[in-house]
């Protein structure tokens, strides 16, 4: 039988040693390869975060255009062309916009009215012209534009027979947007990250060395 002090050598072997083994593992090969895989995950990142902010500011100025023109149409297709300034409310928040006109040849129509004062700047987004690295210097440049600004969407409609639709935005919630899609993109590399620093290989770990004498 094994005495006393032999039972509590024997267990303090069992609990220490795959804690050393961890502690190990990190030094080892298999660990510097884990933690490399984890530099190249942040770094891919890092990479392509440029591009899939732009991408992502595109796509919410598209869409903000399109529920734009899909406004257009229900004015268009109301008696006379013209709505109640609570439908024409309605129509601006379901689209969240503030205004919506459009240019023809020889004419300019205001569809929706402003749903609020347009006291701060407004800058211009040209939706013809936003190919190459426009959507990437964009991004960046509305995170970090002061607040107040607002932008003011060109586009060629492809839902109505008009020549040019203006849609006027709020550049706030469009950085908004982009912050929250940074904030969610860094939770998923980061969970992706420790995923990978956690791994632990089968039959690495939880070994117990039994001590006989």
């Amino acid at each position: 039988e094994l005495n006393e002090a032999q039972q509590l050598e024997g267990i303090g072997v069992a609990v220490s040693e795959p804690l050393a083994q961890r502690s190990l593992f990190f030094s080892g090969l298999r660990g510097r390869l884990l933690i490399l895989t984890a530099a190249f995950v942040l770094f891919g990142v890092l990479l392509t975060y440029p591009v899939l902010a732009g991408t992502f500011r595109n796509n919410w100025l598209e869409g903000r255009a399109q529920a734009a023109q899909i406004a257009a149409l229900a004015v268009e297709a109301a008696p006379d062309g013209r709505v109640s300034d609570e439908l024409s409310r309605q129509l601006l928040s379901q689209a969240q916009v503030v205004s919506v006109a459009v240019q023809g040849e020889d004419f300019r129509e205001l569809i929706l009215a402003p749903s609020m004062d347009i006291t701060g700047d407004l800058v211009t987004v040209d939706l013809r012209r936003q190919a190459g690295f426009a959507g990437i210097s964009g991004a960046f440049g509305h995170m970090l534009a002061p607040s107040g600004r607002f932008l003011r969407i060109v586009l060629t409609p492809s839902m109505t027979a008009d020549a040019e639709m203006e849609v006027i935005v709020p550049e706030s919630a469009l950085k908004k947007g982009l912050v929250d899609f940074s904030r969610t993109l860094v939770i998923v590399s980061l969970i992706i990250v420790i995923t990978v620093l956690t791994v632990k290989p089968a039959g690495l770990f939880g070994r117990v060395v039994v001590k006989r004498v």
